[in-house]
């Protein structure tokens, strides 16, 4: 029983502490701009699913080559919505399925953020 007590008081402690600096750390999203013109083309999308996916992929940086490659050989994520162009035969290569279906080049998706999350 002592050590629940103690181990419920060192939790709380901690927490107290550091635990609103953790859920206070604000993300900056410099690309609000854009997901609100790909809202405004593409109505049919429902508002901040763009914004989701962009952030549980890339937390709103815009991935390019001055990313370095997984250690864990993972495939490189490219741009802020973080599309896969090589799967490595494991992998959905979704930045070909987006570049067919929006008209924009692989090499544009990669290298334009504005291109990366309209299309």
């Amino acid at each position: 029983m002592k050590k629940i007590l103690t181990l419920t008081a060192f939790l709380l402690l901690f927490f107290h502490f550091f635990g609103q600096r953790i859920i206070d750390k604000p993300v900056e999203n410099r690309y609000a701009n854009y997901f609100e013109e790909a809202y405004k083309t593409y109505p049919q999308i429902p508002k901040g699913i763009l914004e989701a996916v962009a952030y549980t992929n890339t937390r709103f940086a815009h991935i390019d080559e001055n990313f370095a490659e997984s250690c864990t050989g993972m495939p490189k994520a490219w741009g802020v919505m973080g599309l896969v162009d090589n799967g490595k035969n494991y992998f959905r290569e979704n930045m070909k399925l987006v570049a067919k279906y929006s008209g924009e080049t692989i090499d544009n998706l990669k290298h334009n953020p504005r291109s990366n999350i309209i299309a």
